[in-house]
């Protein structure tokens, strides 16, 4: 049987529990082109958005701005969503019709654990073992694990991300 994915929406308040990232901030970074347009006056953020806030947050929390914490934040933000929806964290499948990934990926992109930013920002390694990481850490002014921040997000998040249900 066919399947389709009903992606949440979640409210900027909602976003706010999750991310870290106050509405008042979200109205801010909006203005300057970090976040989405508003979707019918309103804003909206799926599984991916609140993957890059909650990057982009814990980037913050280190005191890196947003002109090199979003670029970053994005990079990351489909392999944090990819951790969650792979392994079926915050994914509702009431009929059992999933059988394969809900993102396709390379086995690379699998094994992917860290991502290490050079000061600037404007550099970014992908790093798959600590043996790896070890060789960063002197050069290195920020190091991200996707697996934490994958975790930090369905920790917080009360409701599902994404929905599977029979096509028509």
């Amino acid at each position: 049987m066919a399947w389709k994915r009903n992606y949440t929406k979640f409210t900027a308040a909602e976003a706010e529990a999750i991310s870290g990232i106050g509405v008042d901030r979200q109205r801010d970074l909006r203005r300057h082109g970090y976040l989405p347009a508003l979707e019918g006056g309103h804003a909206r953020f799926d599984v991916s958005g609140l993957a890059i806030m909650t990057a982009a947050a814990a980037l913050s929390e280190v005191g890196i701005p947003p002109s090199v914490s979003w670029p970053l934040a994005k990079s990351c933000g489909t392999l944090i969503t990819m951790r969650l929806l792979n392994a079926r964290r915050g994914v509702a499948d009431p009929q059992g019709l999933l059988n394969e990934d809900l993102i396709k990926s390379t086995a690379d992109a699998k094994d992917i654990r860290w991502a290490v930013a050079s000061a600037q920002g404007d550099k970014v390694t992908w790093v798959r073992s600590a043996e790896e990481l070890v060789g960063h850490l002197n050069a290195v002014s920020v190091i991200l694990d996707l697996d934490l921040l994958a975790d930090r997000l369905a920790d917080r998040t009360k409701k599902v991300f994404v929905t599977i249900e029979p096509q028509a």
